[in-house]
């Protein structure tokens, strides 16, 4: 999540609005404005493409399964009990953000409040950088890449903002070797797991359970990165070479937010001209099969 910290303590709004402008703008856990983000998301994108070459492979699909057709599914008689589970526990949840907000835990109860809303922003929108990459690269669908595009750059205003106004000073991540490998082997992982952090999530949550898997994959894989941190030398090989950048301070406001705006729409270009002439299973050739958009 991108955060920005203030100089010095502040009363509760300003807590607040620090929230607000430390919310995800980059709808992951980049920070923003820190030049590390950048070298993340390429990586990502790159091994995201790995990843949907990977998953095409015939190895990888396996050996088909013929069923025999022509018959229909038994009709399920069992009680749904999910939209109970749901409401029970929507209830606990708002009970829980009454409480933060009656004993004065205002950053508490902010920040559980947006968490909800982003919850149902990622559901409903099915917000997934997996299948915003995934499909361009399969499929030339570009339709969730240009929307996450466009949804970058707007809060990426929006945040530049909230900094000037109050202030603040946003965190700024090391940009190391081990940024680039992260982010490979995150759009690698994302697309053979066929869900990132926030894809996994609400998938789950909607009943597919084939999800959980990688839930506990994810649980075991950040565990054994925490352990190999300092005990295996990840961070002395990978990482303590590196040194932040923070595109503000090295550029100035309005160059800072002036770059990253030229290279969201570069992105967003590419992702147009990927979907205007990209044919699934034919590539870049022409032919007469018109796109998925």
């Amino acid at each position: 999540m991108c955060r920005a910290l203030p100089a010095e303590s502040s009363p509760a709004s300003e807590h607040v609005w620090h929230w607000a402008a430390t919310s995800p703008p980059f709808f992951t856990g980049v920070p923003q404005f820190s030049f590390h983000s950048w070298i993340f998301i390429v990586a990502t994108a790159a091994g995201t493409y790995l990843g949907a070459k990977v998953v095409n492979t015939r190895w990888w699909k396996g050996k088909p399964v013929l069923t025999k057709g022509g018959t229909a599914p038994a009709a399920s008689t069992g009680k749904n009990r999910q939209p109970f589970i749901g409401a029970v526990l929507g209830l606990a949840y708002a009970a829980l953000i009454i409480y933060f907000y009656i004993t004065g835990r205002t950053m508490l109860g902010t920040a559980a409040l947006f968490g909800a809303a982003f919850g149902i922003l990622i559901e409903r929108g099915q917000i997934c950088f997996t299948s915003a990459f995934r499909d361009l690269w399969i499929s030339g669908r570009a339709t969730m890449t240009k929307a996450i595009t466009v949804g970058m750059a707007v809060s990426s205003v929006a945040t530049l903002v909230v900094i000037l106004i109050y202030g603040l000073d946003p965190i700024t991540k090391i940009a190391a070797p081990s940024t680039f490998v992260g982010g490979l082997l995150f759009g690698l992982g994302i697309v053979m797991a066929g869900g990132c952090e926030t894809g996994m999530m609400y998938r789950l949550m909607e009943g597919q359970v084939v999800f959980l898997p990688v839930f506990i994959g994810n649980i075991l894989g950040a565990t054994s990165l925490a352990y190999a941190w300092d005990h295996l030398g990840v961070y002395n090989l990978l990482v303590k070479s590196g040194s932040p950048v923070n595109l503000i301070a090295a550029m100035g406001p309005a160059a800072a937010l002036t770059v990253t705006l030229l290279v969201l729409g570069l992105g967003f270009a590419v992702a147009v001209y990927w979907q205007k002439n990209y044919r699934f299973g034919v590539g870049f050739k022409k032919g007469d099969i018109s796109n998925v958009r």
